[in-house]
């Protein structure tokens, strides 16, 4: 069940909003090392 992770990043009542949370930031830390290598 995705949970309107892509509807809504920080869903309230929902026991995946820190997954979903986690997975943003996990793919924003490759979107920046994609961009910006060392």
């Amino acid at each position: 069940m995705v949970c309107g992770l892509f509807l809504n990043p920080f869903p309230s009542s929902c026991t995946e909003a820190s997954l979903s949370l986690s997975f943003m930031v996990t793919m924003s830390m490759h979107v920046f090392l994609l961009l910006f290598p060392q």
